[in-house]
């Protein structure tokens, strides 16, 4: 029900069903359940343990979106803590999670201590998140330098190598998986992000024009939820051309225009010395060869998508919206064999175009004809009529009983 109020707009209503719904869950607990001590572990493949995963997973994209990003992170962290495996896709969350919260430092140390069977430094969402959080520390550093500076009276200056170790580890990550770049800025260039030549330029080097996913669905599918959470985190303009200079230099690699660097990078004086940084500059460990075999043995090509269970919707803003005819597909079903957990499973993938039909009908569109209403499964029809735009029949005529009272009471004088 909260996915369902929330694809009608009723967002209030939404939070307030998953706060019921935690506090019930939350009721049951047994008195020696301490879920902060991070020592406790549920199964989810119980029935009984699912519904807590689900609301845990819900409860911290709401936080999120309201702006509570160091609440939706400790609820990212409860929810992993819950079950390692990661059943819900949190590892996938919580890069996110971190970054919006300025828990760079945090987001470091987890991504070096995290015990996994995968490095997390190869997935792409932490590939490119740990740049990030490195590059938003390297800014920190650099302002508190310079407020040092101008306490002291010294004039103020800054360095390039401040902001050589986060351009070193997103040119990196460009090598492991270019196909992230070019998905990204399709994604921002349709929000009116990275329209300049400039940009067209670098696209169209070798390294992202012939970028794949190696022929991995798994891979694929998780840059896909990478470029679906993350991608407003990379639409700031001073965060588009620190990528900018990154992807530049990667694609130099790749094209054999310069060697690894094995020194310090030069210094020069700039107010914002990541901007200003020559590609030239930026020391990358490693040949391109070198990622993308890498990237290959990490994903190994193949049809089965190992994170297929994760959908791409659950990770984004956006309200999920159906076609019309997927509707009718659904609501056409018959049979009266499905249960009251299925039935709900329906509304909740049909809410959005019935939040689009609610203004027609109550504009006093047809109903449904007898033909549509005997095929429809009843317990669905059921349900669908206690909302409130549902019109399953003929509206009632009541300037009709208005005409007809005063005839009756006529006749009956």
């Amino acid at each position: 029900m909260n996915e369902l109020y929330r694809s009608m707009g009723e967002a209030q209503t939404a939070d307030d069903l998953l706060a019921r719904a935690l506090y019930a869950l939350e009721s049951a607990w047994p008195a020696g359940f301490d879920p902060t001590s991070g020592s406790v572990r549920l199964d989810i493949e119980k029935p009984e343990n699912k519904g807590l995963f689900v609301a845990l997973f819900r409860h911290a994209q709401a936080l999120s979106r309201r702006g509570c990003h160091s609440s939706a992170l400790e609820a990212t962290k409860l929810l992993l803590a819950l079950d390692p495996e990661d059943p819900m896709g949190a590892l996938l969350l919580l890069d996110y999670t971190t970054l919006r919260a300025g828990a760079y430092m945090y987001l470091e140390r987890f991504i070096a201590e995290f015990d996994s069977s995968h490095s997390l430094a190869l997935l792409p969402n932490y590939a490119f998140s740990l740049p990030y959080a490195r590059y938003r520390l390297e800014q920190q550093q650099q302002h508190q330098r310079s407020r040092q500076q101008q306490q002291n009276g010294q004039s103020s200056s800054g360095s390039s190598s401040s902001s050589a170790g986060s351009l070193s580890l997103l040119a990196q990550a460009l090598l492991l998986h270019p196909l992230v770049l070019k998905e990204l800025m399709v994604k921002l260039q349709g929000q009116g992000v990275g329209k300049d030549p400039s940009w067209q330029n670098v696209l169209g080097r070798k390294l992202f024009a012939k970028a794949s996913n190696h022929g991995s669905e798994s891979l694929g599918h998780l840059i896909a939820l990478f470029v679906e959470r993350n991608h407003q985190l990379w639409k700031a303009a001073d965060v588009q051309a620190w990528l900018k200079t990154a992807a530049t230099a990667a694609a130099d690699v790749t094209d054999g225009k310069r060697h690894q660097r094995q020194g310090k990078t030069s210094t020069t004086h700039s107010q914002n010395p990541t901007a200003s940084m020559n590609p030239d500059d930026i020391m990358v460990e490693g040949s391109a060869d070198d990622w993308a075999c890498v990237a290959r043995e990490s994903f190994p090509a193949g049809e089965r998508n190992e994170y297929g269970h994760l959908r791409v919707a659950d990770f984004s803003d956006n309200v999920n919206q159906l076609p019309h005819e997927e509707l009718q597909a659904a609501v056409g079903q018959g049979g009266g064999g499905q249960d009251m957990g299925m039935a709900f499973e329906l509304l909740q993938d049909e809410a959005a175009v019935q939040a689009q039909l609610a203004a027609a009908r109550q504009q006093g569109a047809a109903g449904m004809s007898n033909e549509e209403l005997r095929a429809t499964n009843p317990l669905l029809m059921l349900l669908q009529s206690m909302l409130p735009w549902v019109n399953a029949g003929q509206q009632p005529d009541y300037a009709a009983e208005q005409q007809q009272q005063p005839s009756n009471e006529r006749q009956g004088q």
